[in-house]
Parts: C-alpha cells; sequence; structure tokens
C-alpha cells in the first residue's frame, strides 16, 4: 500500500519543523532535509504495524 502524506516546513531560530497535515506528527532537524526524514521516521513508528505493507511518500506544501 502507498501512502501520501503532506508536510509544511518552518523554520523555528536555528531548527527545520516538519509537520505533517493528515496526522498530528512533526519533524525536527538542523536543515530542511534532516526534519522532512525525522517526520518520516515518526511515521513509519506511528504506524508500525503496518510497516511490512506501506510505503510513505512525503509531499511538502510550500506556505
Amino acid at each position: 500500500m502507498v501512502q501520501t502524506f503532506h508536510a509544511t516546513v518552518t523554520q523555528k531560530e536555528n531548527i527545520y519543523i516538519a509537520q505533517c497535515l493528515e496526522v498530528d506528527i512533526f519533524g525536527e532537524g538542523a536543515t530542511k532535509e534532516d526534519a522532512l526524514m525525522d517526520l518520516r521516521e515518526t511515521l513509519f513508528t506511528y504506524f508500525e504495524e503496518l510497516r511490512p505493507f506501506i510505503k510513505i511518500y512525503l509531499q511538502t506544501i510550500e506556505t
């Protein structure tokens, strides 16, 4: 199963925060890419039981 999630990325001082729009989950990192990677891993953890069956795509929405 393929699932696409949408995310926004904002910068707060020296950290980037990626927020999933479909599920109330966040990721953070020193760069935009790090924040999105952290969000992706957090989504996999959130959907742990589906991990063998799900492929997650993140699409960034510009704000």
